[in-house]
């Protein structure tokens, strides 16, 4: 095998994925000694830690050139996540690995085509991690996996056959396998997403801490008689509904995708820095939530945005990255309209 947990290379006769808690901390011992601790305990397998559920593992059979077999194996939890530079994860304690995978293939390998499958492997992670929009808090924002995510590729320690000596994206070898991890992960993380989807990973913001942003708003406007409470439960209901539907989820993605991009400095015109500082030389961010807010409540939706964008400037609500901030002012204000509008009998549509 060759992998990126220690000891890096070797032969193992099985793999084991040993479950953690999320506290879990290494301590003053190293990793090296707690996985050859229990590499001998489990008879010496090849060890991955995780914190993520071990009770249903990624498990797809892969078909490789000449009829031979391949399999890939994983275990999948979506945090701590973290970007190129470490994208806001910071300098916690070393953790359990979260996203975790080994590949077995019958195909003999040399260690270059070991290392290569293992590429394939890694780039096809970070790709899936892409697409699931794991959030990081400082730029670059683009996702690549977890903080500890590790990688095994194990192969025939005896073959008659000729061993690979390469073993990238576009050969029989690497093919398959790096189009298996990649569905597999992103068909795997959609399931741990939650309720709402990416829409929820987009915006970075729970339903529940959505919907105290709307009660924060009415706040500042309330309606006698209908206590605050009320509205943030009404709101949460209709927002878990929103963020459920393609067109929110799709503008909520392209708003994020943009702050994406612009925080790598790829947006012509504004570069890093007037991204940091939310150019007013962009009005499409505007444009977006103008376009969210009024699809979902009109163009009243669209004036109380505007409205909750001045609250934000007094400090009443935080502000966020720079295309994503519009689209939570539209949710915000969106929701505030039409339990308003419920309120004073002209939209029986929502529940109080």
């Amino acid at each position: 095998f060759l992998a990126t947990v220690p000891p890096g290379r070797g032969e193992a006769g099985r793999v084991a994925f040993v479950h953690v808690g999320e506290g879990f901390c290494l301590g003053s011992t190293t990793l090296s000694e707690a996985l050859r601790r229990l590499s001998s305990q489990l008879g010496g397998a090849l060890v991955f830690l995780t914190a993520a559920s071990v009770s249903d593992p990624v498990e797809i059979e892969v078909d490789l050139a000449g009829g031979s077999r391949g399999g890939v194996y994983a275990t999948v939890g979506l945090r701590p996540p973290v970007c190129p530079g470490g994208g806001g994860a910071g300098h916690e304690p070393l953790r359990a690995g979260t996203i975790n995978v080994a590949v077995i293939v019958e195909e003999p390998l040399t260690m270059a085509g070991a290392a290569d499958l293992l590429r394939v492997v890694a780039e096809a992670k970070a790709a899936a991690a892409s697409e699931l929009l794991l959030r990081c808090s400082k730029p670059p924002l683009r996702p690549v996996g977890t903080v500890t995510d590790a990688i095994a590729v194990l192969w025939p320690a005896e073959s008659s056959g000729a061993a690979a000596e390469t073993a990238g994206h576009a050969t029989s070898i690497g093919g398959p396998v790096g189009e298996a991890v990649y569905n597999a992960l992103v068909e795997r993380g959609m399931r741990e997403a939650g309720p709402v989807g990416l829409a929820g990973a987009a915006l970075g913001l729970s339903v529940e801490e959505l919907a105290r942003l709307v009660g924060e708003a009415y706040s500042h406007a309330p309606v006698p008689g209908v206590e605050r409470r009320r509205v943030e439960a009404a709101a949460a209901r209709l927002l878990e509904a929103w963020l459920r539907d393609p067109n929110v989820e799709a503008l909520v993605i392209a708003a994020r995708e943009l702050d994406i991009h612009a925080s790598a400095g790829v947006l012509e015109g504004i570069g890093r820095e007037g991204w940091e500082d939310d150019s007013p030389a962009v009005v499409a961010d505007e444009l977006i939530g103008m376009a969210l807010a009024s699809y979902l409540a009109g163009a009243r939706g669209v004036f109380s945005m505007y409205w909750v964008e001045s609250l934000k400037k007094r400090g009443v609500i935080p502000e966020v990255e720079m295309f994503v901030d519009d689209v939570v002012s539209a949710l915000v204000a969106s929701a505030l309209t039409r339990i308003l509008d419920t309120i004073l009998g002209t939209d029986p549509g929502v529940r109080i």
